[in-house]
């Protein structure tokens, strides 16, 4: 264990703001990232070094020359599985390997939590169109078993379809790897953002997820409204219990992405890390301090009673991927309604297939309830599911 030094796993824009974070508690904050040119690397705040974050034994050999009391890897994936490799090794809090695993791999997730008791989509590996056909029907979604960010995911309605989805899936598989194929599930879709310390789980934020057109599922607009929030955040918190309990999540933050419907949440995915900017989303509406909290959390800090609340106010994020995107980001500029806006310098594209399309993201954050609704409104594109 090292003294007041923190490794946190990861440098673009996304792992930003908790880096600021980090940094303001007084700590002395080490950022690895394989880009030397990545969004942090040159705040002179911090020590950076260009390490590839998947090669775990590179990151090992950095944490063995500067300990460190807290190994963080927020939004990333890839530094979410080598910290859990890690942590055994040198003794910091965080998810076991296990965990991290069942949360990375959808078809042992989806296993793991029909064994818990959890109701669960019809689900299988892909063997054949028939096989298919017969044991989860249409309509259904095709899926990579391991991967994020929407890659490789359709939802699919009839056979014509299904074969579509199989070849536009395979590139995104690990070799002999087969589709995941399970059962469409209805309703409206939230991802739940939920603080796990020492095994105990509260829920921090609801967002109401926005979708592409389909085939493809691509979250374009995340709302939180506070009356929403209210409304389900019993239930809601509930439920991240039973699913972070099950997948044996024990601290950080997580979050869920769930179909609400006439039988209650049912699971989508999980994540054993923080959400992409959901902690400027929780800040715009006036909510606990996500960082803060997910910190303390991977320092063994207890949580202080009282300082988690549902958000207070409305509050929207839009990924921006498309020309029109932009031209709606300008526009709200100009009537004064975003609070932050980034473009990370990617061109725009026309069909959107994943996240890692986006081009850049905005914030609507005035908290009231009308710019929100405006926005909503004024996306065209938004799936009617």
């Amino acid at each position: 264990m090292g003294g007041r030094r923190i490794v946190v796993l990861g440098g673009s824009y996304l792992q930003a703001d908790f880096v600021e974070t980090a940094i303001e508690t007084g700590y002395a904050v080490h950022v690895l990232d394989m880009n030397p040119n990545c969004y942090v690397a040159g705040d002179a705040r911090i020590q950076f070094a260009p390490i590839n974050i998947k090669d775990v034994e590179a990151v090992a050999c950095y944490l063995a020359q500067h300990p460190a009391e807290a190994v963080v890897a927020p939004v990333s994936e890839v530094g979410n599985i080598t910290a859990a490799k890690l942590a055994p090794r040198f003794g910091f809090r965080y998810n076991d390997e296990a965990s991290v695993t069942l949360t990375t791999n959808k078809a042992r997730m989806r296993a793991c939590l029909q064994g818990c008791g959890l109701q669960e989509p019809r689900t299988m590996l892909f063997t054949s169109v028939e096989e298919a056909e017969r044991r989860v029907g249409y309509p259904l979604v095709v899926k990579p078993p391991v991967n994020s960010s929407s890659r490789g995911i359709s939802i699919v309605r009839c056979r014509s379809e299904l074969e579509q989805a199989l070849a536009y899936c395979a590139p995104h598989c690990e070799p002999g790897e087969s589709p995941l194929v399970e059962e469409y599930l209805t309703g409206v879709q939230y991802s739940l953002q939920v603080l796990s310390t020492e095994g105990r789980h509260r829920l921090l934020m609801i967002i109401r997820q926005r979708l592409s057109p389909e085939p493809y599922s691509v979250e374009r607009l995340g709302v939180v409204d506070p009356d929403e929030n209210i409304r389900l955040w019993a239930e809601a918190e509930q439920f991240s219990i039973q699913v972070l309990d099950a997948l044996g999540v024990r601290v950080g933050v997580s979050h869920i992405e769930a179909r609400y419907g006439a039988s209650g949440f049912r699971v989508i995915e999980v994540g054993s890390r923080s959400g992409g900017l959901r902690a400027r989303l929780l800040k715009y509406a006036d909510g606990a301090d996500y960082n803060r909290l997910m910190l303390q959390s991977y320092l063994g800090v207890p949580v202080e009673e009282g300082s988690i609340q549902p958000p207070r106010r409305f509050g929207a994020m839009c990924w921006m991927q498309t020309e029109a995107d932009l031209a709606l980001c300008n526009t709200f500029t100009e009537r004064g309604l975003v609070a932050e806006k980034y473009l990370n310098g990617k061109p725009p594209v026309p069909n959107p297939r994943t996240l890692m399309d986006a081009v850049g993201y905005f914030f609507v954050g005035t908290g009231e309830r009308g710019p929100v609704e405006d926005l909503v409104a004024q996306c065209e594109w938004i799936s009617s599911r």
